[in-house]
């Protein structure tokens, strides 16, 4: 029942694909990953929209505080084998299409929500101009 969102649904399954891996990557083999899905409903003003957030949810060993400052910059990563390119390249993805990527983390796991801005529905005008 979300509404739909603008954004390459290739470029979504990248973003969300990065982010399990690394997930999986962090536990080790051990834990439960959880994605999740909700729709956030516009606040009241002037340019409020509603938004559909993807909940990334691990119950890994979280991120080391040093890390979780400049988790998005270009090369960082814990990994011995890993580029650090991964979360820089799904946050550009994210903002290009007015969305946000954020992380939190502890030691019993991490969250990433990406919150994508919903499209609007179509107007009576547009929908009734389209039915002609």
């Amino acid at each position: 029942d979300l509404p739909r969102v603008h954004i390459d649904a290739e470029r979504l399954r990248q973003v969300l694909l990065n982010l399990a891996q690394n997930a999986a990557q962090a536990m080790e083999g051990k834990g439960r990953l959880v994605m999740r899905t909700r729709l956030v409903p516009g606040q009241t003003g002037e340019g409020a929209r509603r938004a559909v957030e993807v909940h990334v949810e691990d119950t890994g060993p979280g991120i080391p505080e040093r890390i979780q400052r400049s988790l998005f910059v270009p090369f960082v990563t814990t990994k011995e084998r890993g580029t650090g390119l991964g979360l820089a390249i799904s946050q550009r993805i994210v903002m290009a299409v007015g969305g946000t990527i954020t992380a939190r983390s502890t030691t019993g796991g991490s969250t990433f929500v990406v919150r994508l801005p919903a499209a609007e529905p179509p107007t009576i005008a547009e929908t009734s101009h389209a039915a002609e």
